[in-house]
């Protein structure tokens, strides 16, 4: 079993809502996530906190699909209809954060995922409270969600050390 299958099972056993849905898409998340040289397993807790894995989700804010990107801060490269599109909103989801982990949060989620949601408020001393909140909400799911892919990550691997004997 490869990472998306990891992540999807880890998301099965939490339970988290809309884990089958979230199944059928994890190979792309995984790979947007790797062309981005983001983590995959903290992109997929945060489509949970923004969308709950649903595409067809629309904020009272305007920022839409899975990935609740705001299509006004994106220059016309996505609509609010082109986001709805899963594989579009992963793709716009995991650019827009690998942007803000690595040009402002030097490779720091809890940064760059402040910047994902608050923007440039999220720059310098004065970082949004809300934002930050946001931030280790996202963080604590992700890390829930890789101790259980580790896990299933080291029992793979003893089972194959196992039947290789």
């Amino acid at each position: 079993m490869g990472l998306a299958g990891f992540i999807c099972t880890a998301m099965t056993v939490l339970p988290l809502p809309r884990a089958d849905y979230a199944c059928k898409h994890m190979d792309t998340l995984v790979a947007e996530a790797r062309e981005n040289h983001i983590d995959p397993v903290v992109l997929a807790a945060l489509i949970h906190e923004e969308s709950r894995w649903k595409p067809w989700a629309v904020s009272r804010a305007g920022a839409c699909g899975l990935t609740q990107v705001m299509p006004k801060y994106t220059k016309g490269r996505w609509t609010c209809r082109s986001l709805k599109n899963p594989k579009v909103s992963l793709k716009a989801g995991a650019i827009i954060l690998s942007y803000w982990v690595h040009t402002y949060g030097n490779s720091d989620y809890t940064i760059g995922l402040c910047g994902y949601n608050g923007g440039y408020r999220c720059r310098g001393k004065n970082k949004s409270r809300r934002s930050m909140a946001y931030a280790k909400r996202i963080l604590r799911m992700a890390a829930e969600l890789e101790e259980l892919v580790t896990y299933q990550q080291e029992a793979q691997f003893l089972e194959t050390q196992i039947m290789s004997e």
